[in-house]
């Protein structure tokens, strides 16, 4: 047997140059030599073409978005004599250094090449009757190839005179060798037995080569040796990681009415020292089929029941790196010999060879039920899923005289087992499907209700980090409450009159004001959340939360003789999300571009309480991070709406093809939201749980049209 198939894709981006390609080949060989004895191969083969113009969801500054969002409206895009147009010397304190977006997506060239084979050998032999080996071998190669070149340009009075050409080649090579010895045995008619012994063991090697280059002759000669030899930087590491694993597996049925599954499995990691290298990790899952009882089958709507439970543990690394039990020492760090900073090692990281496997440990209770001749179909599910021994990094106080730079001021941390974590929920589906004559129809809905809280963790986690911003960190995680949160200050109102401000100056010691010295009528006033009558960081609460609390989804599909119809929705429920790009648009500061809602800002004659005043030097710091940028996420999307048309077969007969099908396809067509920014569907910055819902001017959602025509011969 053989199979083979090929893609190609080409897709123009929204945002101007910005464009993916991708190149797919994949080929199944399978070769049942003998009756006992079976080979095969599987290989894809890929190679993805992106150039992106963002950096993802973290570009409040130097992305193209925020160039866009952040420039002046009154600068044309071009000079009178074509040239890239900029702010003069008159115009840029009034406007700002912001680029021109247009030529920066003109002039980015930054080709990020991906290339992938992925590919697996196995061999099954059947050793006995019931009893089979088998061997695999799996290769996972991918080789990324990224450029950069920045040249030089002028637009008014701002220019890079200075080209710089960036390259660096990235390799990560898996490989995995699984066997696994397979016995499967029927006692009579009832009994159904099936036992599974493995091994497993993985090498994943990565390597990493950059180099950097300026002055480059001409732009027309873009790589890294066309720049000056003098100040080349080059960089580069290496690191392997290793897995193995001793497993089992037994399952066990009877009449097909009562199963049963027992797992284990032993997995050691390079990445632990020898005192926890390995760990055992067990679970279980029973299942009791309802409707082959005598007190179900006299039900007649009820087709099938079943319910289910299991329980079970798994081991995670924590993405915890190489070296952790090894004390490691750095350059570059200055000391103070004679009066005269001198240059040398020292120790930046604290090992800890005591570090162990995090453990998952999940119980899931279900019930699956059809009824009425299978045309209602429900699935419910409980589950708990709890993380024990999470690894945090723990800061060592800068006393410990162990740092992370040359100048003394930046903490080192210390991996260790510290946080327990607890998730749980609900999921829940119903589908309903129905047929008469030519019409047919398939609606589904489903709901996951979902909470997590720490459970345990000796120190704060604080994340949520924007760049170079003023707000600084955005989310903090404590034991007792969900990972992640927002955490920032609280306003309550704008001060409408010089009175208000001396009001709330005398609430307390009066050569200390309550905010700023400089606050005056127009400016937010927070909330004393301690009662000091002083407003500081320890006036700061957790005023939002990125995890929602409900997801849910809509399903279906129509026919009609040759006619088909298909539409999904799907939603998301009681999260919040940050503005980020508020940061610039609603700022009181600053000469960037600003949002129309701030022409409702304060002002003597317009007494908003929503909008402060602007003001350059903003002393009371109005910007600072608060509830003000916090939004709510809530969304219910269109993501896929499809109309498709089959041709008859009478037709199909006449041209001598199996299938016909033509279609048309929008997706995001529609997203109904509150949500002021470009897509509230935007996951976690960076994929970090302790940067969800961050909008750091992520790239807007596109909306599709296509049509097609699938043929089957």
């Amino acid at each position: 047997q053989y199979f083979i198939s090929g893609g190609y894709q080409s897709q123009d981006g929204i945002i101007t140059g910005s464009k993916f390609t991708r190149y797919s080949l994949r080929i199944n060989l399978d070769n049942q030599v003998t009756n006992w004895l079976k080979l095969g191969n599987s290989l894809t083969l890929t190679r993805t073409l992106n150039r992106s113009l963002t950096n993802g969801n973290g570009d409040k500054f130097g992305g193209i978005i925020a160039q866009a969002l952040r420039r002046s409206p009154t600068l044309p895009v071009y000079g009178p004599g074509g040239e890239w147009a900029g702010p003069d010397a008159e115009d840029r304190p009034i406007v700002g250094d912001i680029y021109n977006p247009v030529r920066v997506a003109a002039m980015t060239n930054n080709p990020n090449e991906r290339l992938r084979a992925l590919g697996n050998l196995f061999l099954e032999l059947q050793l006995a009757r019931g009893l089979t080996f088998k061997s695999s071998l799996g290769l996972d190669y991918v080789l990324t190839n990224f450029n950069q070149f920045k040249p030089a340009f002028t637009e008014g009075v701002l220019q890079n005179n200075i080209p710089e050409a960036f390259s660096s080649k990235a390799t990560l090579a898996n490989i995995l060798s699984e066997h696994t010895l397979n016995y499967k045995k029927k006692f009579g008619t009832q009994h159904s037995l099936e036992v599974l012994a493995g091994y497993t063991a993985q090498l994943s090697t990565y390597e990493y080569v950059s180099a950097l280059s300026h002055n480059q002759l001409t732009s027309d000669i873009i790589t890294v040796d066309a720049g000056e030899t003098t100040n080349r930087l080059a960089s580069g590491n290496k690191s392997q990681t290793s897995y193995v694993s001793l497993l089992g597996r037994v399952n066990y049925s009877f009449a097909d009415k009562y199963l049963f599954t027992a797992n284990l499995r032993r997995d050691g990691s390079s990445v632990f020292s020898s005192l926890n290298k390995y760990a055992v990790f067990p679970s279980f899952s029973a299942g009791w089929r309802l409707s082959e009882e005598d007190f179900i089958k006299n039900i007649p709507f009820i087709s099938d029941m079943k319910l289910r439970g299991s329980w079970g543990q798994v081991g995670i690394d924590g993405s915890l790196g190489v070296g952790a039990e090894y004390a490691t020492i750095a350059y570059g760090y200055l000391y103070n010999f004679g009066g005269k900073p001198v240059s040398g090692m020292a120790a930046n990281r604290i090992p800890n060879s005591n570090l162990k496997w995090e453990t998952v440990t999940q119980t899931d209770v279900g019930l699956d039920l059809d009824l009425f001749r299978n045309s209602v179909n429900i699935t419910a599910d409980y589950f708990v899923k709890r993380y024990t021994d999470m690894i945090t990094q723990k800061f060592i106080p800068l006393y410990g005289g162990i740092v992370s730079d040359e100048y003394y001021t930046n903490k080192v941390s210390q991996p260790v087992n510290s946080a327990t974590v607890n998730n749980k929920g609900v999921e829940f589906s119903v589908n309903y499907q129905h047929s008469k004559g030519d019409f047919g129809y398939n609606i589904g809905v489903n709901l996951t209700t979902f909470t997590n809280k720490v459970v345990k963790l000796e120190d704060d986690i604080i994340g949520g980090s924007t760049g170079n911003t003023s707000q600084g960190n955005l989310t903090r995680t404590r034991q007792g409450r969900s990972v992640g949160e927002f955490y920032g200050f609280v306003t309550d109102g704008i001060f409408q009159n010089k009175e208000e401000v001396d009001a709330a100056n005398a609430l307390g010691d009066p050569a200390v004001p309550f905010i700023s010295s400089g606050t005056a009528p127009g400016d937010f006033r927070f909330k004393d959340i301690n009662h000091d009558n002083v407003i500081d960081d320890n006036d700061k609460v957790f005023i939002g939360n990125p995890i929602p609390d409900f997801t849910y989804g809509l399903n279906a599909n129509f026919t009609y003789k040759q006619f088909d119809l298909n539409i999904f929705f799907q939603g998301v429920q009681g999260n919040q999300i940050v503005n980020v790009n508020r940061f610039i648009t609603e700022s009181s500061t600053g000469t960037e571009n600003k949002s129309t809602d701030m022409l409702q800002r304060w002002t003597p004659g317009n007494h908003s309480n929503s909008y402060p005043r602007a003001i350059n030097t903003d002393p009371n710091f109005n910007d600072r991070f608060s509830n003000r940028f916090v939004e709510d996420g809530s969304y219910l999307r269109l993501r896929n709406l499809q109309l498709g048309y089959k041709l008859p077969p009478s037709l199909l007969e006449k041209i001598s093809l199996a299938a016909v099908r033509f279609y048309v396809t929008t997706k995001n067509l529609f997203t109904i939201t509150k949500y002021k920014g470009y897509n509230p569907d935007i996951g976690a910055q960076n994929q970090q749980n302790i940067n969800n819902g961050l909008d750091n001017t992520i790239y807007p959602q596109s909306i599709t049209f296509l049509g097609g025509i699938s043929v089957g011969f």
